[in-house]
């Protein structure tokens, strides 16, 4: 996995690297990152064969901050996953306008910072055969089930929430289901189908995927936290 931090305090960014480090030990990922000090350091960088993976943005950095790096990224690359770390919530949802996977509190948790990791690791590698055609609108759309992070039954239709974009399609979930690996799929609601990979936590009241409360049904409560702990215990 190609990893770039770009942080312009140093004891951050080594920190971070540190972590990093630490958690593709303790999961036997290899992993290779880059550290910048700076956005124009990065942008002056050559990026590695294959582009990053993933790449932990500083947004309060000085002259380019990391949401404006993040804009140019996404002129370039649409797929690299985007991290933002910062000690001020309230540039949350502005990292919503250039598809942030996750955004991370500073100081940094470990915990927080290992669970994104391996969020993030299992959606990074895909196969050309692996891939999923779904005809949407009169169009035929390539897609990754790696790449879904819920389906969503609205009534004859299927809306499939990607990483970056909703895609809907007439078909029923019962065969959608049958075709896709259990965990990290797993049902929360007659309704809805979810990729254990993105969820964030699991309570009484829903499951939360992003700002997205996804319904728990009584009926899937038992197996779906059973799928869930089978799923990072073999991560």
């Amino acid at each position: 996995m190609n990893i770039a931090v770009c942080e312009d305090n140093e004891a951050h960014r080594e920190r971070l690297k540190n972590m990093i480090a630490e958690w593709a030990g303790r999961t036997g990922r290899r992993t290779q990152t880059a550290c910048f000090a700076s956005a124009e350091a990065f942008e002056m960088a050559e990026i590695p064969a294959g582009g990053y993976d993933l790449i932990f943005l500083d947004i309060q950095m000085k002259q380019m901050d990391g949401m404006k790096l993040a804009e140019k990224i996404r002129e370039q690359d649409d797929r690299v996953l985007l991290v933002f770390t910062t000690s001020y919530e309230d540039y949350a949802i502005a990292g919503y306008d250039v598809g942030a996977f996750a955004y991370l509190l500073k100081p940094l948790a470990p915990d927080k910072v290992f669970q994104t990791l391996s969020k993030a690791a299992g959606t990074m590698k895909r196969n050309p055969s692996d891939a999923w055609i779904l005809h949407s609108e009169g169009e035929n759309i390539r897609i990754y089930p790696s790449e879904i992070r819920y389906i969503e039954v609205q009534g004859h239709t299927l809306s499939f929430h990607m990483r970056e974009e909703i895609i809907h399609c007439r078909a029923r979930l019962a065969d959608i289901e049958r075709n896709l690996p259990r965990p990290p799929f797993s049902r929360s609601h007659r309704s809805y189908l979810v990729n254990l990979a993105y969820v964030d936590k699991i309570g009484k009241e829903g499951l939360r995927i992003g700002r997205n409360l996804i319904p728990v049904s009584r009926n899937c409560w038992e197996a779906l936290n059973r799928d869930y702990l089978e799923f990072y215990r073999n991560r």
